[in-house]
C-alpha cells in the first residue's frame, strides 16, 4: 500500500463546474521551460473554460496535520493593487493499493481586496466548495 500522488477532484462554483487536480510529488512528464521543476508539488485549477497551473511561489502547502493537508494556490490576480482571488484545498491523507479511491472535501475559494481601497472592514470574503473525486498513486511520466 502506498500514498496517494495525483488527486482529481471536481465541484460547481456559481453554476460552472470545477476540477482542481493536485500532484504533491510533482507531476512528471518533460522538463517544460518556464513550467514546474521536477518534484515540485502542482496544483491544476480550473473553472467556466480558465486553467491556472501554480507551482512554487505562487503555492503554499502546510505542513500535514491530523485534519490533512491544506494546499492554496493564487488563481487570479485582479486590476487593483493587492487584490487576487485564491482557492484553498483540504486534501486527505490517502492510503492507496492499486486502484483509485474516492475522495470527498471541501474547498474554499478566497476574493482578498487590498486594504488601501476598501478601507475598514473584513479583508478577505470566502466561498465554500464542496468536492469529490479520486484518489491514486499512479506511475508518472519522466
Amino acid at each position: 500500500m502506498g500514498n496517494a500522488n495525483f488527486y482529481d477532484l471536481r465541484g460547481h462554483l456559481h453554476g460552472h463546474a470545477t476540477e482542481v487536480a493536485w500532484y504533491p510529488n510533482g507531476k512528471g512528464g518533460p522538463i517544460i521551460a518556464e513550467g514546474p521543476p521536477p518534484g515540485a508539488p502542482v496544483l491544476i485549477y480550473s473553472n467556466g473554460g480558465s486553467q491556472v497551473t501554480a507551482w512554487g511561489s505562487q503555492l503554499t502547502v502546510s505542513a500535514p496535520t491530523p485534519a490533512g493537508t491544506f494546499v492554496v494556490a493564487i488563481v487570479e490576480r485582479n486590476r487593483l493593487p493587492g487584490a487576487s482571488v485564491s482557492i484553498g484545498v483540504l486534501i486527505p491523507d490517502v492510503a492507496v493499493n492499486g486502484a483509485p479511491v474516492a475522495v470527498h472535501t471541501i474547498g474554499v475559494l478566497a476574493s482578498h481586496r487590498e486594504v488601501s481601497h476598501i478601507g475598514p472592514g473584513q479583508v478577505e470574503t470566502y466561498t465554500e466548495l464542496s468536492l469529490n473525486g479520486t484518489a491514486a498513486h499512479v506511475i508518472l511520466p519522466r
